[in-house]
């Protein structure tokens, strides 16, 4: 996490943080900042990436006033797997109970209800979900140990630092 911290008088606090995406160029973000204590018409914010994890390309501050968005929570209407089967009872409970996909292809579909949009507001659409996921590899091919260096702990930050010049060229 990239902290943000504001000038507030002579003294620094962290007022907010920017989550990691990496190692590739992730969206906009709006960050919701405190700014209590700031006084004066001049805001100074001081970010202090590592080198070659932050690739910044600009910053504003919007000092409008929004309407607190609402928050829907919509439930699932249905959820069948590849084979037509309807899954909709077993993803409903939080119950260690799981859908399971154990081969490579296999898929899951589910169906909501999506809230209606206000007016003079935007939509944005989270999915809420509980369980986790393991990683189908295929056992009768060769490890890729090429890969697997290139990817290494000793090779994120070149790695970060070369898809982020890459993304950021286009």
């Amino acid at each position: 996490m990239l902290k943000v911290h504001v000038k507030a008088g002579q003294a620094w606090s962290q007022r907010g943080f920017i989550s990691g995406g990496g190692p590739f160029i992730t969206e906009d973000r709006a960050i919701p900042l405190d700014l209590s204590g700031v006084t004066g018409d001049t805001l100074t914010i001081r970010l202090n990436p590592p080198l070659g994890f932050w690739a910044i390309d600009y910053l504003a501050i919007d000092y409008g006033q929004s309407p607190a968005p609402e928050v829907k929570e919509v439930a699932l209407t249905s959820a069948e797997d590849q084979n037509g089967n309807d899954i909709s009872t077993l993803l409903r409970a939080t119950d260690n109970s799981y859908q399971i996909l154990p081969k490579v292809g296999d898929w899951a579909k589910m169906s909501f209800d999506a809230p209606l949009e206000s007016d003079g507001m935007k939509r944005s659409i989270f999915l809420q979900t509980s369980g986790y996921y393991e990683i189908h590899l295929a056992k009768d091919q060769p490890e890729q140990s090429e890969l697997i260096k290139t990817i290494s702990a000793l090779a994120i930050s070149s790695f970060a630092r070369n898809s982020t010049i890459l993304a950021t060229a286009r």
